[in-house]
């Protein structure tokens, strides 16, 4: 299997908490698929239906946006099988326990 694309944030050492980790991952996954649909929406009309005088230009972008999706998923793959490995890793900030009320 060939290696992942370098990114340099792959490398980064883990957070405490796991849910730090996956909420960064998300986050830049949402804005990567923001990204695209920004992207393609150029290429459709007020409906959302392609324009089909621009078809052909659809077609290559949304091929370009897939591509980089895939390579970003290689990416997210690696990412993710680190902070399955890392030990020790607690699944969310702790949380304090709610004060005693006295009666």
């Amino acid at each position: 299997m060939p290696e992942p694309p370098c990114n340099p944030e792959a490398a980064l050492p883990p957070s405490p908490h796991l849910t730090d980790d996956l909420h960064k991952l998300l986050a830049d996954l949402k804005e990567l698929q923001l990204r695209h649909q920004q992207r393609l929406d150029a290429y459709r009309d007020a409906e959302g239906e392609v324009i089909e005088a621009q078809r052909a230009a659809y077609e290559e972008e949304r091929e370009s946006t897939a591509i980089e999706a895939s390579d970003r998923l290689d990416t997210v793959i690696h990412r993710l099988e680190q902070l399955a490995a890392a030990p020790g890793r607690l699944p969310a900030p702790p949380v304090a326990p709610a004060p005693r009320r006295s009666r």
